[in-house]
C-alpha cells in the first residue's frame, strides 16, 4: 500500500461513527472483486492498531484474519474462528479459563466443529467486552458444512 492511500476514509462520516462508536456495531465493506477491499481492510487495522496503541489500559483487543480462497487454511471458517480465539487468549490470558473449561467440559470438543467453536468464541468476547474485530474477504470464505 502506498503512502495515503485509504486516508480518505478517515474522512469518511460512517467510518468515524463506527471507530468511535461505544457499542456493539458492524462496519461491512462491499464491492466488486478487485476494487481494494483487503487494502482497505489492511488500513483500518493499521489505524485501529495505532488507535488502540494510544489508549489507556484497558485498551481494546484488536484481532483480525484475512481470508483468501488460494489457501484452505484461510478459507475454512473454523480456522477463521480458531485464529481468532488465539489472538484473543494472547491479548487476554484471563480469556483462556473459557477455552480450559469448555475443553475439560466436553473432552470430545473438536475444533473442526464450526459450532462449537462459535460457542466458545462469542464466551470470550461476552467476558472480553471492548473487542475490535476485522475479517476481510467472508465471501472467499467456505460454507460450514464444507469445512
Amino acid at each position: 500500500r502506498t503512502a495515503d492511500t485509504c486516508g480518505w476514509l478517515q474522512k469518511n462520516e460512517v467510518f468515524e461513527s463506527w471507530t468511535n462508536d461505544t457499542e456493539s456495531s458492524l462496519l461491512w465493506i462491499y464491492g466488486i472483486p478487485g476494487s481494494g477491499k483487503s487494502i482497505l481492510a489492511s488500513y483500518i487495522v493499521d489505524q485501529l492498531k495505532s488507535k488502540t496503541s494510544k489508549l489507556a489500559d484497558p485498551s481494546p483487543s484488536l484481532i483480525f484474519f484475512f481470508c483468501s480462497n488460494r489457501s484452505e487454511s484461510r478459507r475454512a471458517s473454523t480456522h477463521i474462528l480458531c485464529s481468532l480465539i488465539h489472538q484473543l487468549t494472547l491479548q487476554r490470558p484471563e480469556l483462556w479459563e473459557i477455552v480450559d473449561k469448555a475443553y475439560s467440559k466436553n473432552t470430545s470438543l473438536r475444533i473442526h466443529v464450526f459450532e462449537e467453536l462459535w460457542v466458545v468464541f462469542v464466551a470470550m468476547l461476552q467476558k472480553a467486552k471492548n473487542v475490535l474485530c476485522v475479517v476481510d474477504g467472508l465471501d472467499e470464505c467456505q460454507n460450514r458444512e464444507d469445512d
